[in-house]
């Protein structure tokens, strides 16, 4: 269970400013060259993002095209549940986090949070499956044309706990958004349940994953996590509730399209 600690670039990359766009999303490129504003983020309508100063615009899956890039991998009942679970908790904690005044990123929370399993039910010939778990998720994404999905999906295994340099870059760098799909993974299997509980079905499920050691290192970490995203929501973890969002979404996801 242990991660390589490898490095990926393709999935580090993003920690720069510099945006590599899918070819899909060219068309929308808006050009602010010669203009010296740094890089500042804006959002377009409801689903479109553009960094002033660059020329690169990203897009933002909402909740039914996010969902429809779920059902396109024709996922299983049990992988449903969990990406439904983990999304609606992320949902309801980002908008905890948003009615206390603290800017975050609603939009990416969830889709990010529903789609961070997907290197899961990819084909088993597809490039991603070789990555690390999560790693995969991001490259997948990134493909799709939603690298902004990358850092928070490529950031949520459990294993990122004990990953070395890895760990310390995330535990000092990571955004809010980052941080609140982690947390929710940690407490969402195939509903919601206590962190505690969490780890339990984890060591039950992989007893040779970790030494005693190990173990408590990832479960200290992992509660200073969730000390972190409960306080920014104001909230004990024990308060934590679920947000019924994927519900609808999906059933809109399924529906004919008009005109189709």
């Amino acid at each position: 269970m242990l991660a390589d600690n490898r490095f990926i670039p393709h999935v580090e990359k993003y920690k720069t400013t510099k945006i590599e766009v899918p070819p899909r999303l060219t068309r929308r490129r808006h050009s602010t060259v010669g203009s010296d504003s740094p890089p500042s983020i804006h959002r377009c309508g409801h689903d479109r993002l553009r960094l002033r100063g660059t020329i690169e615009w990203m897009t933002v899956p909402g909740r039914v095209e996010a969902a429809e890039i779920l059902l396109s991998l024709d996922p299983p009942a049990w992988f449903l549940r969990h990406a439904r679970a983990v999304g609606e908790v992320a949902g309801w904690l980002a908008a905890r986090i948003a009615a206390t005044g603290t800017t975050v990123d609603r939009q990416l929370v969830e889709a990010a949070a529903l789609l961070h399993d997907v290197d899961k039910a990819l084909p088993a010939d597809d490039p991603a499956r070789a990555l690390p778990h999560g790693d995969g998720s991001a490259a997948w994404l990134t493909r799709q044309g939603h690298p902004e999905l990358a850092r928070a999906v490529a950031n949520h295994p459990v294993t990122r706990l004990i990953d070395g340099e890895r760990y310390q870059r995330w535990a000092a760098f990571a955004s809010r958004e980052e941080r609140i799909v982690a947390y929710a993974d940690k407490r969402a299997g195939q509903r919601l349940a206590p962190m505690a509980a969490r780890f339990a079905s984890w060591r039950r499920r992989y007893p040779e994953g970790w030494s005693v050691e190990e173990a408590r290192v990832v479960f200290e970490r992992a509660r200073r996590l969730e000390a972190d995203v409960c306080r920014a929501a104001g909230v004990a973890p024990e308060d934590v509730r679920r947000l019924a969002w994927t519900g609808p979404a999906l059933e809109a996801a399924r529906a004919p399209r008009a005109g189709s």
